[in-house]
């Protein structure tokens, strides 16, 4: 994949520069469904945030509570979040996954802010759909010229440790203020 580094837009009309990062995450679910065919990626759409509420019904953990995919929907659609990370896994009809993130202003990172697989082991036929969803953001990452992906705030430090078996390394940086992070530095 060529990096947007090194890629021109055609002058700096703000609608252009939308269709610009929209033909990016097209593209990055095109190749995520090279590598885990079984599945279908697509931006979520509204009806998958809702979709995704619901899974708290299933998942009674107190860290799940904390987030609306819906509020998430309606901060990563605002007209400031065209450079977004979006990405939905569907098995058929059914989301099993969802992610949002955003780069840095220099492009350098990808930040990975809120992600969510279903609690309904039938739809993931047994797959990782955070290794679907890495594969996703590593491919945007890529596109983007970024030379590391963090997963913000992971909920708690098993899920850290999950992370790590998928080449994440959890960080507690000395600055409080950015909070804990699982990154993975990528080559250029």
């Amino acid at each position: 994949m060529q990096s947007v580094k090194n890629t021109t837009l055609d002058g700096n009309d703000f609608a252009q520069v939308v269709r610009f990062y929209e033909r990016l995450r097209k593209e990055i679910y095109k190749h995520t469904e090279s590598i885990h065919p079984q599945f279908k990626c697509y931006e979520i759409k509204h009806s998958d945030a809702t979709i995704a509420d619901t899974w708290r019904s299933v998942n009674h953990t107190k860290e799940r509570s904390q987030w609306s995919w819906k509020y998430a929907y309606q901060c990563y659609n605002s007209k400031s979040s065209f450079k977004r990370f979006d990405l939905c896994i569907k098995n058929g009809a059914h989301p099993i996954g969802l992610a949002y993130g955003m780069p840095t202003k220099s492009k350098g990172k990808l930040k990975i802010d809120i992600i969510e697989s279903t609690p309904i082991k039938e739809h993931k036929l047994n797959n990782s759909v955070f290794e679907i969803i890495s594969t996703g953001a590593q491919a945007y990452a890529a596109l983007l010229g970024a030379n590391e992906i963090r997963i913000m705030n992971p909920l708690n430090e098993a899920l850290s440790n999950f992370y790590n078996r998928f080449g994440y390394e959890r960080v507690e940086p000395s600055r409080k203020k950015l909070g804990v992070y699982c990154s993975m530095k990528l080559e250029g």
